[in-house]
């Protein structure tokens, strides 16, 4: 396997698009990886249960899989993520009463 290489990346906040963070990591770093570091260093809160952060890459459109790295997933130096905020699961059941 390769060394990891580096790759500059330019992260868009979920709910305020003129937050950009801009960050350098190697290309072996997994999507996953990188949003508990977002996360962790406060550019984004703890998704609360049901919920959770995808990575899209703004000029493909593509979602970058959880636990694939990015160059596997074909992520090039000066790519531009989008931080989105999904939630999962079943929506509200019947209230019972």
């Amino acid at each position: 396997m390769a060394d990891n290489q580096q790759v500059t990346l330019h992260f868009v906040h979920p709910t305020d698009s003129t937050q950009v963070l801009t960050a350098t990591v190697g290309d072996t770093s997994t999507p996953d990886y990188l949003i508990k570091e977002l996360v962790r260093n406060g550019f984004v809160n703890n998704p609360a249960n049901g919920a959770s952060y995808k990575l899209v890459d703004t000029k493909t459109g593509k979602e970058l899989a959880n636990h694939t790295a990015l160059a596997n997933s074909g992520v090039a130096n000066e790519t531009t993520l989008n931080v989105l905020h999904s939630v999962t699961g079943a929506g509200r059941g019947p209230v019972v009463r």
